[in-house]
């Protein structure tokens, strides 16, 4: 799971000085938003333990 991160990490300078600083971190962010989307539905459609949904904690609290 971590050996082609580690492996691209090292080469991260080169491809900077390569592609320009504001294309490796444009394409760094592109990469994220996958990972960011995966996390919004898990806690959507996941529950561990008791309902941590606040807003059905509080409708169930009046």
């Amino acid at each position: 799971m971590t050996l082609f991160p580690k492996v691209l990490g090292g080469y991260s300078g080169g491809i900077s000085d390569n592609i320009g600083f504001a294309n490796f971190f444009l394409i760094t962010f592109l990469i994220g938003i996958p990972v960011l989307i995966l996390i919004y539905l898990v806690d959507k459609h996941v529950v561990i333990g008791s309902n941590d949904d606040p807003v059905e904690l509080s409708t169930k609290l009046e």
